[in-house]
């Protein structure tokens, strides 16, 4: 797990400190206090070695395609990712892990010598997230001896105590291209952004957890949400696995049918449990639970974290959702606040359980 995280120069951040992380984290703040960044800097971080994680980055945005002339395309790309949006200075993002040790990431963009043309890497698929190996193949894999149109470069630099590495990762007119890569992720970290995700991924994730012989697991979660739910398949009745499930009528039902709230729980207790010893990041957790099932739903985000020793980190808006974690969580979690300071700049407050149940008890302003 993460025990502490320093980003400097990232999105909206010029330094900011987070300490004491913990198993579950949750973190709030005021529109554009940077918690979504926070998320984001962590997926970077844990995923030292893929350069791809930059592009997905793009996309939890909504940035998913390039357009405009070559040369504009570092200003366009990848300008956003840095703090004030300065390219001159590199992003940082550094913390310390508990079986890791120090683990450090550097991204800068750098002009490149154009003079000799990369060849195709071969991306190993059980190194890249589900989904992305195909296009991430096809991108590498155009007419190399068409000469790259762009000279900028977004560098990547890693260490942690198995070593350091470099990557280069070129976007030009047509592609994303991996100039040099030795891909080695020491974690491997999951980002539930708000939608509807993707159910053959879920069902994939559902036949993984029943192959461990846990898989009473999700329908216990489910059944927090929708307690007339008996079970739960998946199957490919359409063509495609999806996960359906037993409330009680003549036919199975497709569990996007039975509303948000129960889409919600079985992504974040699925993903938790597709990445033993790694870290899960869940953008406004509450969303699509009403406020008197939250102190469950924390109680099993929990037992899904401590089983599969992974890690959690989630925002909020709700304080109705800080006051479940406090009363349905023990001590082995945090609440963070992210707070801008007059001056511009940006810091965040850590609470411990004691610290939040005098501020919930007092009214404080914590969200």
């Amino acid at each position: 797990m993460f025990e502490n995280l320093r980003i400097k120069n990232f999105r909206l951040f010029d330094d900011l400190e987070i300490g004491e992380l913990k198993r579950i984290n949750l973190l709030a703040g005021r529109n554009n206090a940077g918690k979504t960044a926070v998320l984001e800097a962590i997926y970077l971080l844990a995923s030292v070695g893929n350069p791809r994680r930059a592009i997905e980055v793009k996309g939890i945005r909504g940035i998913s395609e390039t357009s405009g002339s070559p040369g504009r395309l570092p200003t366009s790309y990848w300008k956003p990712l840095f703090s004030q949006l300065n390219m001159q200075r590199s992003i940082e993002i550094s913390g310390a892990h508990s079986h890791l040790g120090p683990v450090a990431l550097a991204i800068s963009l750098e002009r490149r010598d154009d003079s000799e043309t990369p060849e195709p890497y071969r991306f190993p698929t059980s190194q890249v997230a589900q989904g992305v190996a195909d296009d991430a193949q096809e991108a590498v894999s155009h007419d190399i001896g068409e000469r790259l149109a762009d000279p900028w470069a977004l560098h990547l630099s890693w260490a942690t105590n198995m070593g350091r590495d470099t990557c280069d990762m070129r976007v030009t007119e047509h592609s994303h291209r991996i100039v040099s890569a030795d891909l080695g992720i020491p974690l491997h970290p999951i980002y539930l952004s708000l939608g509807p995700g993707n159910a053959h991924e879920d069902a994939v994730r559902l036949g993984q957890l029943r192959a461990r012989k846990k898989g009473d697991l999700l329908t216990k979660a489910l059944q927090v949400v929708e307690p007339s739910l008996e079970s739960v398949e998946d199957i490919s009745a359409t063509g495609t696995p999806m996960i359906w499930g037993d409330i009680g009528l003549p036919e199975l039902t497709p569990l996007s049918a039975m509303g948000e709230g129960v889409a919600r729980i079985a992504r974040i207790v699925l993903a938790t449990s597709s990445v033993p010893g790694g870290v899960v990041l869940v953008d406004e957790i509450e969303n699509g639970f009403h406020h008197s099932v939250m102190k469950k739903v924390w109680s099993v985000v929990e037992e899904a974290a401590q089983l599969f020793d992974a890690q959690v980190i989630a925002t909020t808006h709700s304080y109705e959702c800080l006051m479940a974690a406090h009363e349905a969580l023990r001590d082995e979690w945090r609440f963070h606040r992210l707070d801008r300071t007059k001056e511009g700049s940006s810091q965040c407050v850590t609470f411990d359980t004691e610290r939040v149940e005098a501020a919930i008890r007092h009214w404080l302003e914590v969200r």
